[in-house]
């Protein structure tokens, strides 16, 4: 009784208010769910709390919430509502302001329907990613179907991007809370359902199947043992993709098409190209204004003899207009190239790259077991050309006696030089030191 209360209090809560929500949060909620009623898997939950603070120039910035997730779930059924409140605030003693606020919000609100023949549909506010490297990553009240066919699987998104909800809100995300460069364009969003809109179409063909996670709310490691192989070029995956974004808050409706591709060279090595074209119509000329937005990846991954696993990768993407004046136009990408300046679709052209390290101890209880190292770097090549630098080092501590719990520490520092206040001398640096703690039970 008080289950189905909370859930109908839940949805009624959500369509009278706009509530805010997150970006991509660093969470592991999903993989501590537990039985609600004992021996009774259909019902589960789990709650995790996160606390953080930040110094950047002359600011500070501290980021708090609290997430409850609940899930319904038999063999086609699922019901899946994860929520909480977040407290936040962000002082500025050069000018002594210390505005602080307190938001509820959803991360997932969603139904989902799967079988054998008819695939899996979602719907509801969940996160959709497309297949490729660029296209969408967003959060949005809407529907996705993937449909597994003989060869290959058809996947189609499609939703409404509201600024409460996005994934570029304030609910978890940093991006007002380190928002330092003043008039830094934003992708637009709109603020009521229909006025920034799109549907994205793609068909997938793997030639050979890996086996995944099996949990949909845990993310895939980067870092998965595989056996160092010679070389043996060999393509994984070809996809071709159709995107459109529309709305009454959209002046110059865009839609782009193209083809991507995964390439597996062998020892670990791995390419992933991207060419779409793009059209979209001059809201004064009316004229068709053309482009192709340009995206290569490489990753490589080494495996050492002590268990130790390291991977580097180096991420360009690109814009070429076939007229002067004409940019990249989608609007929710959301790449977020590094962790204060986050350059994302308007600030094409630039390149990422970073290298991430997990370390093993000699014993499974030993201190450096599993905590990692991230160095990772993103420079704008041309317009204003800003740059940032990147360092962290973490570890998760599970705890499994009696009442199963998970730790993170994690600590972060950041380099950036960009054009900040001032007209003299607009550019200058800025460091940023955060400190981030997150217990999920």
């Amino acid at each position: 009784m008080i289950k189905k209360s909370f859930i109908v209090f839940s949805l009624f809560f959500f369509t009278i208010l706009q509530l805010s929500a997150q970006w991509r949060c660093k969470s592991e909620i999903g993989s501590y769910m537990k039985p609600i009623i004992k021996d009774n898997n259909n019902f589960t939950w789990a709650a995790e709390f996160l606390f953080s603070g930040a110094v950047i120039d002359h600011y500070v910035a501290t980021n708090d919430f609290a997430i409850l997730a609940l899930n319904f779930q038999n063999q086609k059924h699922k019901l899946y509502i994860e929520g909480g409140v977040k407290f936040y605030n962000i002082y500025d003693f050069q000018n002594n302001l210390n505005p602080y606020h307190l938001r509820p919000g959803f991360k997932e609100l969603f139904y989902q329907f799967s079988s054998k023949n008819f695939g899996k549909i979602k719907i509801g506010m969940h996160s959709m990613r497309s297949n490729d490297d660029y296209l969408l990553n967003e959060r949005a009240i809407g529907i996705t179907y993937k449909l597994p066919l003989k060869v290959g699987t058809i996947s189609l998104n499609g939703g409404s991007v509201q600024k409460d909800f996005s994934i570029n809100g304030t609910f978890c995300t940093t991006g007002y809370l380190y928002d330092v460069i003043p008039d830094k364009p934003r992708s637009l969003v709109g603020n009521g359902f229909g006025q920034t809109n799109f549907v994205l179409i793609s068909y997938d063909f793997k030639p050979e199947f890996k086996k995944k996670s099996t949990s949909e709310f845990e993310e895939v490691s980067e870092f998965q043992s595989e056996e160092t192989v010679k070389w043996s070029p060999k393509v994984e995956n070809i996809g071709v993709v159709a995107y459109s974004e529309f709305g009454s808050w959209i002046p110059k409706p865009v839609s782009l098409a193209g083809v991507y591709s995964s390439i597996d060279f062998g020892g670990s090595h791995y390419l992933f190209p991207e060419v779409l074209y793009q059209v979209y119509q001059d809201s004064i000329t009316l004229k068709a204004q053309q482009g192709i937005v340009y995206s290569v990846k490489f990753v490589k991954r080494i495996n050492w003899k002590n268990k130790q696993q390291t991977q580097f990768n180096i991420h360009y993407i690109g814009f070429s207009g076939f007229s002067d004046g004409v940019v990249a136009m989608n609007s929710f990408s959301n790449i977020f190239g590094g962790t204060i300046l986050r350059l994302d679709v308007p600030e094409l052209p630039f390149i990422k790259t970073g290298f991430r390290h997990i370390l093993k101890g000699s014993k499974e209880d030993s201190f450096i077991n599993d905590m990692e190292i991230k160095a990772y770097g993103t420079m704008q090549l041309t317009q204003q050309k800003m740059w940032e630098l990147d360092a962290e080092i973490g570890k998760t501590f599970h705890y499994k006696k009696k009442k199963e719990f998970g730790l993170l520490v994690n600590l972060q520092y950041a380099y950036l030089y960009a054009p900040f206040d001032g007209i003299s001398d607009p550019y200058r640096s800025a460091q940023l030191f955060r400190i981030e703690t997150r217990l999920t039970f």
